[in-house]
């Protein structure tokens, strides 16, 4: 029989949930300040918003919180402090620069935090 999820038990023969809280992360990349000034689809109201709901969802399921920056102290900003407020546990992921062997040591820093 499955383990079933301490926060979303289900009875036999109902199907597994879309989002596990058990076997899930959310990742937010690359949400600087700087950075929403350049999203055209969607307000930067909207936009804040929007992420923000997405780590309180994270801290109320306690989903592992993923987050990363290029470069926080740079032109774009640190990323949103909402982010970070009330989450049970996150961590950032640094990515330093946009060339191959940056974006390599930043996957084997990510898929470090999703097996720990």
């Amino acid at each position: 029989m499955p383990e079933q999820s301490k926060f979303l038990p289900r009875p036999a023969g109902v199907a597994k949930a879309l989002l596990n809280p058990d076997d899930a992360v959310i990742c937010l990349l690359d949400h600087q300040a700087g950075l929403f000034q350049t999203v055209k689809d969607i307000g930067v109201a909207e936009l804040r918003a929007n992420t923000t709901m997405l780590a309180k969802l994270a801290a109320l399921l306690e989903i592992p919180l993923i987050t990363s920056a290029s470069e926080p102290k740079g032109p774009n900003g640190p990323l949103m402090p909402e982010i970070h407020q009330g989450v049970w546990t996150s961590v950032c992921v640094a990515f330093p620069a946009l060339d191959a062997k940056a974006q390599e040591a930043a996957r084997e820093a990510l898929q470090a935090q999703l097996t720990t």
